[in-house]
């Protein structure tokens, strides 16, 4: 019985390998909700918050990047949704594990669209500048991330812890989740576009999947940190 199980789910994730890669990372992070104190509350709006990046993703990568094989509806695929929404969630709760569940946070309606539009209009800006001036886009995207947690940080020096442990953190997970996949599809390896990448990789990863991953986990945590406000509560105090 075992076989045929194995046999049907190796099948299924060489089918759709991207959309497999965002439900093993949602797997992560429900497992890590489980054995972690944390605020789920707060981890799905992190994960929701970053799901309509996904609509971005065939506009600006799609074929420079990459073609990944997927369920898609126009320019929307459903890979692409559920692999954001996880990556949001999982690097949130990896970033914000030292402090667990002692995180106050602030859900001004208000503020939050505010903050969340405006970073999110001017790094779209920036990385569009960026690209149309002759850099990749996934360079361009990475760079214009980088420049948002540097102002975030800037002025709220509290988050910057938030970048560094979620950075290494998240990229650890994604590289380890990542193999995992081209183990169970090893043809998904075929989906980038190899002719524009470094051709440099970490243990079968591209390194380009590397620095995305150590850039979305520090900056991610620290941006949505920002929108809603949120703060380290002392131990004794606990979150509200």
């Amino acid at each position: 019985m075992a076989e045929p199980l194995t046999a049907i789910l190796v099948a299924a994730v060489g089918r759709q390998p991207y959309l497999a890669l965002g439900l093993l990372i949602l797997g992560l992070g429900l497992a890590w909700l489980a054995v972690v104190p944390a605020r789920p509350r707060v981890a799905l709006w992190a994960a929701l918050a970053a799901a309509p990046f996904g609509l971005f993703e065939y506009l600006f990568y799609v074929p420079e990047y990459w073609t990944p094989q997927q369920w898609r509806l126009s320019w929307v695929g459903l890979g692409d949704l559920v692999f954001t929404f996880a990556a949001g969630g999982v690097a949130w709760l990896l970033a914000t594990t030292p402090v667990r569940g002692r995180l106050s946070v602030s859900w001004g309606a208000r503020r939050v669209a505010r903050r969340f539009l405006g970073c999110t209009a001017i790094g779209l800006a920036l990385a569009t500048l960026i690209w149309q001036a002759g850099v990749p886009m996934y360079l361009a995207s990475l760079f214009a991330m980088w420049v948002g947690w540097a102002s975030v940080v800037w002025r709220n020096p509290h988050l910057r812890w938030l970048g560094l442990v979620g950075g290494p953190a998240f990229a650890l997970a994604y590289v380890a989740v990542l193999r995992l996949t081209f183990g169970l599809a090893p043809e998904f390896h075929q989906q980038w576009n190899w002719a524009t990448l470094s051709g440099v990789t970490w243990i079968g990863v591209p390194l380009e999947e590397v620095l995305w991953a150590t850039t979305f986990g520090a900056v991610w945590p620290s941006f949505m940190a920002y929108v809603l406000d949120a703060r380290a509560l002392p131990v004794a105090t606990g979150a509200r």
